[in-house]
């Protein structure tokens, strides 16, 4: 164990049932990997956790393999890992795609496949100095009484924002989970809450062992994203869309939802049909750096885009 400067504790198990034990003796914890989407929130003041416990030292979150009819990847890979895998780039191209997406090569080194499937749900009023937010008012997110996005005071819509999620859906990924000495596989969109505030709907006590990657499913994907810069942004906007060799497309989109919003449809559709589904499940608001109009024109582009590069006669 090592305290840091700010009197942080700080672990680095070796071991699953020794990190759940640590986590057991704390009240305030949080897993870390990566760290880079963590750290900045504790630069925000975003952060009020009194223990880290590193599991980057587990050997089994840093593993890819192939395993029964899934590839297996360790939730402690580096997106730059991800990017070079020469299966992945073989048979899920655009799970490339979206970890190219993400940040800057430098952050790409740190940054890791679960830790991305993690990031926190972000707003413009929520991920900002504490000074800046105490001046403007506290928003739901940070304690505050009313969302400042939507004026309303119940829900806050905070966005799901992770682009690795996004690709991982539409390719029918599952995750398995590590809690109480005993693991659970589930479909990957089936782990957020749709809540704003708290975004997952798993206790703090359980670690994200892997990605499972059905094989032999003949993927043909397409991957779009929105920001205003192609490194450091988190998205405005991301759309992920696989077709398998039954001809059903997911999709699966980010920056648009306290949760990824995911729609399975036959080629043969209405895009009318397809467009109004995902339209009212999603939640657009002026949380981001482009307006919502912007947003919601561009999440028909895309749609429209997609499904045009997938083979599907779309207008």
């Amino acid at each position: 164990m090592t305290t840091l400067s700010n009197e942080i504790k700080f672990y680095r198990p070796q071991t699953f049932q020794e990190a759940l034990e640590i986590a057991g003796n704390h009240k305030n914890f949080s897993f870390i990997s990566g760290g880079t989407d963590i750290m900045v929130n504790k630069q925000q003041g975003n952060f009020n956790y009194d223990c880290l416990i590193d599991v980057t030292n587990i050997p089994d979150l840093l593993s890819v393999k192939l395993h029964e009819d899934y590839y297996q990847i360790g939730a402690a890979v580096k997106l730059t890992d991800i990017i070079s895998d020469d299966f992945i780039n073989a048979n899920f191209k655009v799970l490339v795609d979206a970890a190219r997406s993400v940040a800057s090569p430098l952050i790409r080194n740190q940054a890791t496949i679960g830790g991305n499937v993690l990031c926190e749900n972000r707003c413009i009023f929520y991920n900002q100095s504490e000074w800046w937010r105490e001046a403007a008012g506290f928003c739901l997110k940070c304690g505050g009484k009313t969302c400042l996005a939507t004026g309303g005071k119940k829900v806050c819509l905070s966005k799901f924002v992770s682009d690795v999620a996004a690709a991982l859906i539409s390719l029918n990924a599952k995750v398995v989970l590590v809690t109480n000495g005993s693991e659970k596989s589930l479909p990957l969109e089936e782990i957020y809450s749709g809540e704003g505030i708290n975004p997952k709907k798993f206790k703090n006590d359980t670690i994200l062992k892997s990605i499972l990657l059905p094989l032999n499913m003949n993927f043909n994907s397409v991957y779009k994203k929105l920001r205003q810069r192609k490194t450091l942004e988190f998205t405005s906007l991301t759309m992920a869309a696989s077709l398998d060799k039954g001809n059903t497309i997911k999709i699966a989109i980010s920056g648009v939802a306290p949760a990824p919003v995911v729609v399975k449809i036959k080629k043969g559709e209405s895009f009318d049909s397809v467009y109004n589904e995902i339209n009212k499940k999603s939640k657009i608001i002026d949380n981001d750096f482009f307006d919502r109009h912007y947003r919601k024109t561009m999440l028909k582009t895309y749609l429209s885009e997609c499904l045009k590069e997938l083979g599907s006669h779309y207008k």
